[in-house]
């Protein structure tokens, strides 16, 4: 009985391994697949990696398990990395800085900018002023640790204009 239960056991961890390397070599095998991104002369993954999880807003997140899924996700052949200033006040592009580490320069990084302020300038809430694109960038560079951003998107247009 003992034995028929060990090679029952053994049958289903052997089809769970290989549901889990099939199931790896798909999410490869889209990650592989690249689009050109309008006429930027860029091209991204098809598959992207979004950061708003890293904000914390569900919960605590073990820095390195980020690090570990930003690697894994670029090893995969993933280069478009989507953050926000507004997600977790700045919390998810500093992670994503420290899982990027020297590999920035590989990626294309997209990050926005227009909600989630508490402060003087906008009071609370949606804000795409001009005043407010030039502060949000220059934080979303110092949050992301580099001196470029590939593509710079307003989240949520406000009811103000938008700066041309």
């Amino acid at each position: 009985m003992r034995r028929l239960r060990n090679a029952r056991n053994s049958t289903k961890e052997t089809r769970r391994d290989e549901e889990e390397r099939e199931q790896s070599e798909q999410d490869r095998r889209a990650a592989r697949k690249y689009r050109p991104f309008g006429q930027t002369g860029l091209d991204l993954s098809a598959m992207g990696f979004g950061c708003w999880e890293l904000s914390g807003s569900y919960g605590h997140i073990d820095e390195r398990d980020v690090v570990q899924a930003i690697h894994k996700a670029h090893d995969l052949g993933i280069n478009c990395f989507d953050t926000a200033q507004g997600y977790g006040f700045g919390k998810s592009e500093q992670l994503l800085a420290r899982g990027l580490g020297g590999r920035r320069k590989e990626i294309i990084l997209v990050t926005k900018w227009g909600i989630g302020y508490n402060d003087s300038i906008t009071g609370k809430g949606r804000d795409s002023r001009a005043e407010r694109c030039k502060l949000s960038i220059e934080t979303s560079l110092k949050h992301l640790d580099t001196d470029y951003i590939d593509v710079y998107l307003v989240h949520w247009p406000g009811s103000s204009q938008i700066p041309s």
